[in-house]
Order: C-alpha cells, then sequence, then structure tokens
C-alpha cells in the first residue's frame, strides 16, 4: 500500500521542525511524487523543500521552488472563497500552505 501524501507531508514538515533537513527534504521529494496529485499539499511540500534547500545552500534551487509554491497559493487565493475539493485542497490546506509560504519567505530572506 502506498503512503498517503498528507502522511508524507506531515513526517516532511514534522522533520524540518526537528531540524532534521535532510530526512525533511527526502519526505517532501517523495510526498510531490505522490501518484494522487493534490495542490494544496503539493504547495506545502514545496515551501518546505524551499526552506530545506535554502539551508543547505542551495539558494537558487529553494527560490525557484518557492515561486513555484507561491504561483500556486496566490492562484488560490485570488478566486473567491471555496471550500474546496479532497483532491484540489479543502481552503484550511490552503491556509497551510499560505502560512508556511510566509515562514519560508523569512528564511530565504525576502
Amino acid at each position: 500500500e502506498v503512503m498517503g501524501g498528507w502522511a508524507m507531508l506531515s513526517l516532511c514538515l514534522g522533520e524540518y521542525r526537528k531540524g532534521n533537513h535532510e530526512i525533511s527534504e527526502k519526505w517532501a521529494r517523495r510526498c510531490l511524487r505522490h501518484p494522487n496529485r493534490n495542490p494544496a499539499r503539493e504547495a506545502s511540500a514545496l515551501t518546505i523543500l524551499a526552506m530545506t534547500t535554502c539551508l543547505a545552500g542551495r539558494g537558487l534551487e529553494a527560490r525557484d521552488l518557492l515561486e513555484n509554491a507561491r504561483g500556486a497559493v496566490n492562484a488560490n487565493f485570488s478566486r473567491p472563497f471555496q471550500h474546496g475539493t479532497s483532491w484540489e485542497g479543502f481552503w484550511f490546506d490552503w491556509v497551510i500552505a499560505r502560512t508556511l509560504l510566509k515562514e519560508a519567505d523569512g528564511v530565504l530572506g525576502k
């Protein structure tokens, strides 16, 4: 059985919070390869991945990752409020992605 994408994101964030950036990066990349796509979850994974790559000294890669996440988050919040769905992300999934994006702006020095 394939581990759920949201479980992978939780592991990614948990390892990031514990300072295990290499392990966090591995979980983020696995999350992004998950066969069941979810734009909100992917935006969060990209954002955490941006922070880990920045802290690993790969600033250009980090900025590209963060801009991809920012594009998805901004596109979602530019629309009128929607409750969302399990395949595109519920409204609260997008709020989490936006909160992580603000944190990443601080890590990347924006």
